[in-house]
């Protein structure tokens, strides 16, 4: 995703990042999902409005859920969401303006399926376990 940001995209990322989102909605968690993919900023350990965001620790990064593997991508209709371990948590979907679409609680999962076939085009999953730490990753869906 970084790469195909322009010098342009990344003012109004960097303008909306910080605004409140208890105002302005997901949209504004899913400006902060961009800018992660240029700097080092966690902005998830926030909820509501910012004063000035934290960088990432390394205690904090030990808890992260890179284990899980979401497939297939691009896809017609269902993705799946497979664990490496028995999973807890939260899981979201938004779409490309950044309106959830898809929400659920997961309770000692190994695998979840999501149907997006609805609609073709690009989606955010929003990961979330217990502890607060996630994973967000795009997934695209084609007809």
């Amino acid at each position: 995703m970084n790469d195909s940001l322009t010098l342009a995209d990344k003012a109004v990322i960097n303008q909306s990042k910080v605004l409140c989102a208890d105002k302005y909605g997901d949209a504004i968690y899913m400006a902060r999902m961009m800018a992660r993919t240029y700097e080092d900023v966690d902005y998830e350990v926030y909820d509501g409005c910012l004063q000035d965001p934290a960088p990432r620790t390394q205690e904090k990064e030990k808890y992260r859920i890179d284990q899980i593997r979401i497939y297939p991508n691009p896809s017609e209709s269902i993705v799946n969401i497979e664990f490496a371990d028995l999973f807890t948590g939260d899981i979201k979907v938004t779409n490309n303006t950044g309106h959830i679409i898809y929400n659920s609680k997961c309770i000692n999962e190994s695998i979840h399926s999501i149907d997006l076939s609805k609609s073709s085009g690009f989606y955010v999953i929003h990961v979330r376990n217990i502890n607060g730490t996630s994973n967000i990753t795009k997934v695209i869906i084609t007809k």
